[in-house]
């Protein structure tokens, strides 16, 4: 096969093999989660609570969201000081 399509073929049977392989696993699995179900979940008294969780990703969406605008900035204002050949 021209322009490196065999090595296409191959990928394509290595994929196929692992999907086969993770099918078969999963209905190993599938029995051992059924046992797990039924179990109660127990509330640790470590665990934060509701307010704690909100607080902390919001903060953390707040710092995702901001960096973008924070790093312009910086760029803007430090960046036209640089010599031209450290640019």
């Amino acid at each position: 096969m021209p322009f490196g399509q065999a090595s296409v073929i191959w990928s394509s049977w290595f994929a196929f093999l692992a999907i086969v392989i993770l099918w078969r696993m999963g209905g190993w699995y599938k029995p051992q989660t059924k046992a797990e179900e039924t179990e109660a979940a127990e509330f640790h008294r470590d665990a934060p609570g509701l307010r704690r969780c909100v607080v902390a990703l919001f903060v953390l969406l707040t710092l995702l969201f901001s960096k973008p605008s924070c790093v312009s900035r910086l760029s803007a204002v430090f960046l036209p000081k640089l010599p031209r050949h450290a640019r």
